[in-house]
């Protein structure tokens, strides 16, 4: 989200920063879960799993990227709580951030069969 926030989102983490922790290792754990679901997609070569995993993925990815923001602005607030909430927390972002790379490699190598595949089309194509 931009620095110019619409004034009418409402704040995704709670005041307490205990509560507040939870609900952040909650969206990390709900998104880390979407990525597992887009890879088995993948892997299954499942194209309408995929298109709906897309969907629901936008809609945690917005709702992390939000709860993150907020996370960062209170962030001495959380410093405060006990290191095992804020392992947890760094070890699920690792663990997103593992996926998402992993689940852009393969798109990527995807993408180059399918071009090489189309030029190896076009290439033995005989006109009439």
């Amino acid at each position: 989200m931009s620095d110019q926030q619409n004034e009418n989102t409402q704040p995704i983490l709670p005041p307490d920063a205990n509560a507040a922790m939870d609900k952040m290792i909650e969206i990390s754990k709900k998104l880390s879960s979407i990525l597992d679901q887009e890879s088995m997609t993948i892997a299954t070569q499942d194209t309408i799993g995929f298109s709906n995993v897309q969907i629901e993925k936008s809609k945690a990815v917005q709702q992390y990227q939000q709860a993150a923001q907020e996370f960062q602005t209170r962030a001495n607030a959380f410093r405060r709580l006990g290191k095992d909430k804020l392992d947890e927390l760094e070890t699920l972002q690792l663990d997103i951030k593992q996926k998402t790379e992993a689940s852009q490699d393969i798109m990527q190598g995807m993408i180059e069969k399918f071009k090489k595949r189309t030029v190896t089309q076009k290439g033995d194509k005989v006109d009439g």
